[in-house]
């Protein structure tokens, strides 16, 4: 039996997953708090925050705080969108595509970082 955030937010849950793997945010020359792809994955967490009604706060770069408003009860979660680089010849499809085959989602950050930044997004407003 699938839960109602599934029901209710899956094809939202899919498109955004398979966004979010889009950003490449791994360590680069640059501090990842100067890199223009963990700028634009935070942009797009605002974008999506405010679409879900949340409040979303960045410190400087170095961490993000979405919650559901001021004053709601206090639940953490806590995820990272930053991975490993990719060699992308050991990859059977462009690590950071996001495609989706056979019902599932291939690139970089789908099992282990970025993926859960998004299921929690949809928790919480479930």
């Amino acid at each position: 039996m699938r839960s109602y955030t599934w029901f209710r937010y899956g094809d939202a849950i899919i498109s955004d997953t398979q966004r979010i793997v889009q950003y490449r945010t791994y360590q680069a020359e640059i501090p990842n708090r100067e890199n223009p792809e963990f700028i634009r994955m935070s942009g797009f967490l605002k974008q999506k925050s405010d679409e879900l009604g949340f409040k979303f706060r960045n410190y400087d770069n170095y961490g993000i705080d979405i919650r559901p408003g001021l004053g709601s009860p206090l639940l953490g979660f806590f995820a990272h969108g930053d991975v490993v680089p990719a060699d992308e010849k050991n990859w059977k499809y462009e690590p950071f595509s996001g495609i989706l085959v056979d019902g599932q989602i291939h690139g970089r950050g789908t099992v282990d970082d970025k993926s859960p930044v998004i299921a929690m997004l949809y928790v919480m407003k479930a």
